[in-house]
C-alpha cells in the first residue's frame, strides 16, 4: 500500500492526488495512511498507529 501511494504521488502533483481521494473516506483511515507514511521505519505495530490515533487496536481493525 505504502509503495502504491508513493507510486501515484511520484505520477500526480500533491494537490491532483489530494483532490481525488475520497470525502467520503473515513477521517481516520486517512489519518492512518498519512502516519504510515512519516512512521513505517519505527513504528510496526497496529497498537502503535491505534495509539497515534486515539482509539483501541479493536477499533482500528474494524475500519481497515
Amino acid at each position: 500500500m505504502i509503495t502504491a501511494t508513493r507510486f501515484k504521488k511520484q505520477q500526480q502533483p500533491d494537490e491532483e492526488y489530494l483532490e481525488k481521494t475520497d470525502p467520503k473516506e473515513p477521517f481516520n483511515l486517512w489519518n492512518l495512511k498519512n502516519y504510515i507514511e512519516l512512521h513505517f521505519k519505527t513504528k510496526h505495530s497496529a497498537s502503535d498507529y491505534a495509539d497515534m490515533l486515539h482509539i483501541t487496536p479493536q477499533a482500528l481493525a474494524k475500519i481497515t
